[in-house]
């Protein structure tokens, strides 16, 4: 077993000793399969579909396309809300992942 110093070692050559290991700390982190982010930016992808979708589909059906009628706010907010989680998503799923080279 070590013994731990909390003073310099006496010894020019221990000095350089650490108690620490000079190995590093975690393995290097595995490649992220490609399957599961396409099937989340695909998810997204259907997300901002669905919201476009859902408008148009609302508009033929009831025939309003006003987007300042009191009535119909819950359909321009479920709108938005699936539109603008399927485009966040998108941008953070959507593109491959840049890999850095180890030294």
């Amino acid at each position: 077993m070590r013994e731990f110093r909390f003073l310099p070692p006496k010894d020019p050559a221990s000095a350089s000793e650490t108690f620490l290991s000079r190995d590093p700390y975690a393995p290097p982190m595995a490649e992220e399969p490609e399957f599961p982010r396409k099937l989340t930016a695909g998810f997204y992808f259907f997300l901002i579909l669905l919201g476009i979708l859902f408008y148009v589909g609302w508009g033929i059906l009831y025939n309003t396309w006003n987007l300042f009628d009191p009535k119909a706010i819950g359909v321009y907010a479920l709108t938005v809300i699936l539109i603008g989680f399927g485009v966040t998503g998108y941008l953070l799923y959507g593109r491959p992942v840049a890999h850095r080279e180890q030294p």
